[in-house]
């Protein structure tokens, strides 16, 4: 059973890279039988997926390079109409190096609850659902411990001009949260992504300490690139 809020909420789903849709993740298979609409990148493929979830009949529409802002308007319009939309590329992880980040910001700023769905890698889960650029990204690993190394890690991560991301202890988020409360921008903060009380925010990190810091969860950080 999918535990979701009460707002509108996209499902970022994960989907085979062999495009092999007769085994199913059942995380996936749930997601998709509970969305009231699907986000699909090709037609063929789109099909496929439904009928192989035995949901043949649900409405689908199209998102991929070829869309207008006009088309992600009307699907943000929709998104918001509905509960539960389910969101797919044809292979792999929505928002790498694939259609379509700029709509999970459009999402984001609409206060959309979004959700990473069977996802393999809490890297490419967490890039996925934070609606930053992620044609190319820097992976930082985990932070030093020492406070030393620890300034050079995100003097070196605030000045980066590229989209990046981090893991992080479960004890650590509070001090993690207040190295980088000088930074001046959003970061997309993902805590216990997969699991029932997934929470995925995207605020400055000096804002986020109030709601989080007594968190003790596994959580992945991801930064935009410096403008």
């Amino acid at each position: 059973m999918l535990n979701i809020p009460t707002m509108p909420t996209l499902l970022v789903a994960a989907v085979p890279i062999d495009t092999n849709f007769s085994i199913l993740d059942p995380r996936l298979m749930l997601a998709i039988g509970s969305a009231e609409l699907l986000i699909a990148e090709e037609r063929k493929n789109a099909v496929r997926l439904l009928a192989s979830c035995g949901q043949a009949n649900k409405p689908f529409i199209l998102i991929n390079e070829h869309s207008t802002a006009g088309d992600r308007a009307n699907a943000l319009n929709m998104i918001l109409k509905n509960k539960i939309t389910a969101f797919v590329s044809d292979a792999g992880t929505p928002c790498i190096a694939d259609p379509d980040y700029v709509l999970v910001d459009m999402c984001i700023r609409h206060g959309v609850n979004i959700r990473a769905i069977a996802a393999s890698s809490s890297i490419t889960a967490a890039l996925s659902v934070s609606g930053y650029p992620a044609s190319t990204f820097s992976f930082l690993g985990f932070p030093p411990r020492r406070v030393e190394d620890r300034d050079t890690f995100f003097n070196r991560l605030a000045g980066l001009r590229q989209t990046a991301v981090f893991l992080e202890r479960p004890y650590a988020l509070k001090r993690t949260l207040e190295d980088m409360k000088g930074f001046d921008r959003q970061i997309s903060l993902s805590i216990a992504l997969g699991k029932p009380n997934e929470q995925n925010i995207r605020a400055l990190a000096r804002d986020m300490l109030p709601q989080v810091a007594r968190l003790k969860e596994t959580f992945a950080v991801v930064v935009p690139a410096k403008l």
